[in-house]
């Protein structure tokens, strides 16, 4: 009789892996085994097998049909209820000049379409090209509007974390000035000014020629919310009467998003 009981017997160690095999198939597939056993009485070494073959196969089934992070490549549909990148995701995107608007600025908020002091200079002849450009013989101050082309994924997280200024100055009575802008939308206001960066040294510094250029705004960072606007305040200041070459080229806005 002692030989029949002992058909088949499983260590203490066999039954625990038994058990963390069965309890891991149970979270990703539904497994059917071949053979149920009764208490009271006898197996055969040959259905437990059986069974465990179920449990292997199924195993075997789970682990091929795996995406492997690191580098498999999934065919077919995947559908999960969102993504989110293990780290947030760097990305660029470029304030044009070609997109921008001409306003008459937060003293004159009133819109001024392009004269003849205004123009667009592409390459060859700049190399940051499509550029606005003025030579204007006045002592005037021209502002833009250049709309930031940043996507926000519904539910992502996107942060601006830096950017850079592009310009050509051939006249040392003008300079070029950017800003980064945001309001709310629909709000009536000029926006909240997050960084400020001029071509010289600093708002007073006509002097400065030279270009193409570029100079990285002093560092911020600003979280964007789906219904906020953000925008560069492109700015082309003429000291005095005499005229110049001042070109703004765009802003360079570097960013990060936790989701596509």
């Amino acid at each position: 009789m002692k030989s029949v009981k002992n058909i088949f017997k499983l260590s203490r160690t066999q039954w625990i892996s038994v058990a963390v095999l069965a309890s891991s198939l149970g979270l990703a597939v539904a497994v059917t085994v071949p053979n149920t056993f009764v208490a009271n009485t006898l197996i055969s070494a040959t259905a437990v097998n059986d069974n465990f073959q179920a449990l292997v196969s199924a195993v075997t089934a789970v682990e091929t049909g795996k995406v492997n992070k690191a580098g498999d490549t999934m065919t077919g549909a995947l559908t999960a209820p969102s993504f989110v990148y293990s780290a947030p995701v760097a990305g660029q995107v470029i304030a044009l000049p070609n997109s921008c608007m001409r306003s008459g600025g937060a003293a004159s908020p009133s819109a001024i379409e392009m004269d003849l002091e205004m123009g667009s200079v592409s390459p060859p002849g700049n190399s940051f090209g499509p550029s606005v450009a003025s030579n204007s013989t006045s002592n005037v101050t021209v502002d833009f509007f250049c709309p930031i082309p940043l996507h926000v994924p519904p539910g992502a997280a996107v942060t601006i974390t830096g950017a850079t200024l592009a310009s050509t100055d051939f006249s040392a009575n003008c300079r070029v000035q950017a800003q980064i802008r945001t309001k709310p939308f629909g709000v009536s206001s000029f926006g909240t000014i997050v960084s400020t960066v001029t071509n010289g040294v600093d708002a007073a510094d006509f002097a400065f020629t030279g270009g193409p250029v570029t100079k990285a705004f002093p560092a911020f960072t600003l979280a964007v919310p789906s219904n906020v606007v953000v925008w560069v305040n492109a700015t082309i200041v003429f000291a005095a009467v005499g005229g110049g070459d001042c070109r703004y080229s765009g802003v360079l806005v570097d960013y990060t998003v936790s989701k596509p």
